[in-house]
């Protein structure tokens, strides 16, 4: 076989670039014809099996393939057939030995082309908000990560005459898109007639400018659980994948680019399929599907490197094992395996059964990290977040850096969300960081979906008094949970007496608030606003009191207005 030559056997092989110094005359008859594959996989010593990604006891059979080429040809007999599975490698090999080499269901790629071996862990900083294939950065993402408010804003979708999810037949990974100013959620479910699939949702109530939705689930004189969301904040579209790999587990998108994780129910076959979301209600899917035997798939994870190619990582049971993937060529959704990291491997903290794990790269250095969610066995929700390095000589380093215990109740007790079902992180146009989570079922008013939306403190600028905001948190220095009221929403609820607002009344120990000069918002002791004013003056900046008590006004406040 000639330098730089091409040649197609069975469905498509590709070998790029390689030197090779064996001959395989049976190869050369088959060249160009169209055999029919196996129906019943058998283990004999005339063939042998090979897949790139695969990281078990390897005997060369279906089930325990070899992830070499070479050790298939040292194992297969003379005039025998080297089955290979989808997948790419820059795998170099040599052999005087006649044999057939023929792929299986997809495209296998052979070659220095196929792939560009170890990456360093570096992230593309100069992503735009907004961008096709790409995320934005984020400034200083430990700090960006702590910075995220334990409490969520409560938020709601309907489920639009689309299936109904059930405890177990759950939501089970989501992601806010950058799509039309960020309106777009993405959850993946498994629905009641057992397909695997996904979920768009158009929040159309929402700002389309990327920064917080802010709850939708305000009502007067009614409280969250009796408040159901806008009607038009629903669901417009499913996709259905599989049945037979019928759960989608935590998904990622990198710009437009959605990777869904799919697996059967005993582990055996998992796959990765990519989709372009630019249309939100038509789902295109792109790449090539990554296939994967023996080994379950919980978690996909997708990010870009400087030069244009893309890290895949994919979890396996629990998110445990990590295998990484690194595209063939830049700008391809085609994928060969370059390492597995087992979770004992850890440098610092403990590495969880993550249900979504979402990269994340820090502006300036480039500096990739990792944030899990997951919910323990004391029914407590969770983020982590991990550094992810190269280690000594090619290998990966993770080190748990920061956790957030994050709070899905409201004072009454309620859940509205659920970080072992699904949860995501978000980065907004000025790079910062959102944490999004739903409940496992449709329990909110009306039939709804539940969620809440975690945003940073403080979450952005008030240069106009519809950017102006309060809240106020029931513990000083800004502990437990708290009462936001946004300029915009202030009708929505009765603040003239917080007996009415989340039980609010004679509550306040804290407050910090973003208002622009010019204006004030004024906190009274009494209902109907009477009593002795505390006045909150608007500078345009960002202000705090961590103890009202020191001001004489702790759990005093009853009522407000602007």
């Amino acid at each position: 076989m000639s330098r730089g030559n091409l040649n197609k056997i069975g469905n498509k092989i590709f070998v790029l670039l390689c030197l090779f110094t064996f001959v395989f005359p049976a190869l050369a008859a088959d060249a160009g014809q169209e055999e029919a594959l196996p129906q019943t996989p058998r283990i004999l010593s005339s063939e042998a099996w090979v897949d790139f990604s695969y990281a078990g006891t390897e005997t060369g059979s279906f089930a325990e393939p070899f992830n070499t080429i070479t050790e298939a040809i040292q194992a297969v007999a003379v005039d025998g057939t080297v089955w290979v599975r989808a997948g790419s490698t820059n795998e170099t090999f040599g052999t005087n030995k006649p044999f057939r080499l023929k792929n299986y269901e997809d495209t296998v790629t052979i070659g220095r082309g196929a792939g560009r071996g170890f990456p360093q862990f570096k992230g593309k900083t100069n992503c735009a908000w907004g961008s096709r294939d790409c995320n934005p950065c984020v400034n200083n993402v430990i700090n960006s990560f702590n910075r995220i408010r334990e409490y969520g804003d409560i938020l709601g979708f309907h489920l639009g005459g689309h299936p109904d999810p059930t405890k177990t037949d759950h939501w089970q990974g989501i992601q806010r898109t950058m799509i039309d100013g960020g309106r777009y959620l993405i959850v993946t479910r498994k629905d009641i007639n057992g397909y695997s699939g996904f979920a768009v949702v158009d929040m159309a109530s929402r700002d389309r400018n990327g920064k917080r939705y802010r709850s939708n689930r305000l009502g007067w004189h009614a409280d969250f659980n009796d408040t159901a969301p806008p009607i038009g904040d629903t669901i417009i579209h499913t996709e259905s994948l599989s049945s037979s790999l019928n759960h989608a587990g935590g998904i990622q998108l990198l710009g437009n680019i959605l990777a869904v994780p799919l697996e059967n129910s005993d582990g055996t076959k998992s796959e990765i399929h990519f989709f372009d979301m630019s249309v939100p209600s038509q789902p295109r899917q792109v790449g090539q599907t990554l296939r994967r035997w023996n080994i379950s798939a919980g978690t996909a994870t997708l990010g870009q490197m400087p030069d244009g190619h893309y890290l895949l990582i994919v979890g396996g049971p629990d998110a445990n094992p990590l295998d990484f993937y690194i595209s063939a060529l830049p700008n391809t959704l085609e994928f060969q395996h370059f390492y597995q990291w087992d979770k004992r491997q850890i440098l610092n903290g403990e590495f969880e059964a993550y249900q979504s794990i979402n990269l994340v790269t820090e502006c300036g250095s480039g500096d990739l990290y990792l944030a899990g969610t997951h919910g323990n066995t004391y029914f407590e929700d969770w983020a982590d977040l991990f550094s992810l390095r190269n280690g000594p000589g090619e290998s990966v380093e993770i080190r748990e850096v920061s956790n957030k215990h994050v709070y899905c109740g409201d004072y009454q007790g309620t859940d509205h969300c659920n970080f072992d079902a699904a949860a995501g992180i978000y980065v907004d146009p000025s790079n910062q960081l959102y944490l999004y989570s739903a409940e496992h079922d449709n329990d909110g008013p009306g039939g709804s979906i539940k969620f809440m939306e975690f945003r940073p403190v403080p979450h952005g600028s008030c240069n106009s008094i519809n950017e102006a905001w309060v809240e106020l948190y029931q513990d000083d220095t800004f502990r437990n949970r708290g009462l936001m009221i946004d300029y915009r929403d202030s009708g929505l609820e009765d603040y003239s007496n917080y007996n009415n607002v989340e039980g609010f009344g004679d509550k306040a120990s804290a407050v910090r608030w973003c208002i622009p000069p010019g204006y004030s918002y004024t906190l009274y002791e009494d209902d109907t606003f009477r009593g002795a004013p505390f006045p909150l003056i608007g500078t345009g900046r960002f202000e705090e009191i961590p103890n009202l008590h020191d001001r004489g006004f702790g759990d005093k406040a009853s009522s407000s207005r602007w």
